[in-house]
């Protein structure tokens, strides 16, 4: 991967008059989950990983991407990373070049291990069409489990996220045996709160 992303060469999308995108107003705090939920995620495999720069500590590190939106991306990194930094994330086109898209880390959570969840929010939207064939890709949605009468069960918020990374994964094509260990998981969750 090359080294061509720094805060110097952002994505900066621009509307239909040729101006820059307005960024999101990020001085109001993060947007709610409705909002950042509000573009369809995909699956975003790139198989050497994206490279993500935290300009405010001269920081790179790696990441292995696992979905992609207009709005953000959601990443698996091997430690935890302060949620509210800004970053540049160099993103690879459906061509194969680097695309560097500005944005902030909304999101960290620990997944298992030194692996974590990462969650990254752009300053702006981009066009999906030129990271993934969406034409071939069925979009990611979030689960909402429900019960027998199609009400959602009242589990608990942690039986409720491993639902999520387990659908998640299983819908990004996650190793077998990782996929195994949050189904085992999940397993002796429910036993434990039925018992």
């Amino acid at each position: 991967m090359s080294e061509g992303c720094s805060t110097d060469n952002q994505h900066r999308p621009a509307d239909h008059d040729g101006q820059q995108a307005p960024s999101h107003d990020l001085a109001n705090g993060p947007p709610s989950g409705i909002e950042r939920r509000q573009h369809p995620r995909y699956p975003y495999p790139i198989r050497d990983g994206v490279k993500v720069v935290l300009p405010e500590s001269a920081t790179t590190f790696p990441a292995r991407p696992q979905t992609l939106s207009a709005g953000g991306i959601g990443l698996l990194h091997g430690s935890f990373v302060h949620p509210q930094q800004r970053c540049v994330v160099a993103l690879i086109t459906l061509n194969n070049a680097e695309e560097c898209v500005t944005g902030k880390i909304v999101r960290c959570r620990h997944v298992q291990g030194h692996v974590h969840d990462v969650g990254i929010q752009f300053d702006d939207l981009v066009d999906i069409n030129r990271f993934v064939r969406v034409e071939d890709t069925t979009a990611v949605q979030p689960v909402q489990p429900r019960g027998p009468s199609g009400a959602a069960p009242p589990y608990p918020p942690a039986i409720m996220s491993l639902i999520q990374e387990l659908h998640h994964l299983a819908s990004t094509g996650a190793a077998r045996d990782l996929m195994c260990r949050h189904a085992a998981k999940l397993t002796r969750l429910l036993h434990d709160t039925s018992a």
